[in-house]
């Protein structure tokens, strides 16, 4: 009886471990998905998804240090903050009877997220596609081996989804999105006058 237990605790630990692995992988054939993964990547090796839904966008600020250029050091002397703004997709691939469906969840241009989704249904739509099975050896080919085609519609798509969550703002937050992503890290220029004060400029000292 105690050795039942401890075989069916050691059962359970088992089933625990793959399902937390397959939350985190996903497999089309025998090419393997993960996170970090690009759109490219996926398209290449499972093919394009049943559907794709577009969840809106996703702002995130980063950090531009500025550098004292006059020393020609890396001092922090300030910080500025960036905004930028990314869609959200959501690809859902139906892996046919018996199996459940995958949802792919995309961040730009990176899959942040791989989900279970319902029970699938009709035939299988996570296999890798015809091109990809003729060298099925290499799990990360180079850009080279996609079909122009994939990539000029991957791209059609973004320019697509990023027009529309344009034409959908206001004309004063189309301003600031452009200006967040064109926006540089400013050159601070340092210098001592003649009592010995330092001043900070984002000019040169004359």
């Amino acid at each position: 009886m105690k050795h039942r237990q401890v075989g069916q605790q050691l059962l359970l630990a088992l089933l625990l471990v793959l399902l937390s692995s397959t939350s985190l992988a996903m497999r089309c054939g025998n090419r393997l998905i993960q996170e970090g993964d690009t759109k490219l990547e996926v398209l290449r090796k499972c093919g394009q998804p049943s559907f794709v839904e577009g969840s809106g966008v996703i702002e995130r600020e980063e950090e531009v240090i500025a550098a004292d250029q006059l020393q020609q050091k890396l001092l922090l002397i300030g910080r500025q903050q960036q905004r930028r703004s990314q869609p959200v997709e959501t690809w859902h691939y139906n892996c046919g009877t018996n199996r459940f469906s995958r949802l792919l969840t995309f961040v730009g241009p990176y899959l942040q997220r791989i989900e279970t989704g319902d029970q699938g249904y009709g035939l299988s739509g996570c296999k890798q596609p015809p091109e990809a099975s003729q060298n099925n050896t290499d799990d990360h080919p180079t850009p080279g081996n996609a079909p122009e085609e994939t990539s000029r519609r991957v791209l059609d798509a973004a320019i697509e989804f990023r027009q529309l969550h344009r034409d959908n703002l206001p004309e004063n937050k189309q301003l600031n999105d452009a200006k967040s992503e064109t926006a540089e890290a400013q050159q601070v220029f340092r210098w001592q006058d003649d009592q010995g004060l330092w001043h900070y400029s984002a000019n040169p000292p004359n």
